[in-house]
C-alpha cells in the first residue's frame, strides 16, 4: 500500500487547452508527467526566461543608447555656452542635423 501512494506521489496530471482556429473549438489534452518531468519543464522555463531577459535588456541599452545620441546631438547643436533653453528648441530648424 505504501508503494502504491509513492506511485501516485510521483505523477501529476498536466491539462492543457488548445484552440484550433479551424474549427474554432477547444480542445483538452490530459498527459501524466512526473516530477521529474514537471521540473525538467519548470528548469527550461526558467533558462528561457533568462534568455530572454538578456536579450530584452540588449536592446533596450541598445534603444536608450540611440536616444542618448541624438539627444547629444541636438543639445551640441543648439546650445550656446553650454546652456539649452526651451525657446531655442521651439524654434523652426533650418539646418539638419
Amino acid at each position: 500500500m505504501t508503494q502504491d501512494k509513492k506511485k501516485k506521489s510521483k505523477i501529476k496530471w498536466q491539462v492543457t487547452l488548445i484552440f484550433s482556429s479551424k474549427t474554432m473549438q477547444y480542445r483538452t489534452v490530459i498527459v501524466m508527467i512526473t516530477v521529474k518531468e514537471d521540473k525538467q519543464r519548470i528548469d527550461y522555463l526558467l533558462k528561457r526566461d533568462n534568455v530572454t531577459d538578456e536579450e530584452l535588456e540588449e536592446i533596450y541599452n541598445e534603444g536608450v543608447n540611440q536616444l542618448r545620441a541624438i539627444v547629444d546631438k541636438s543639445f551640441n547643436t543648439y546650445a550656446v555656452d553650454g546652456v539649452l533653453f526651451p525657446n531655442d528648441l521651439a524654434r523652426k530648424v533650418t539646418k539638419k542635423i
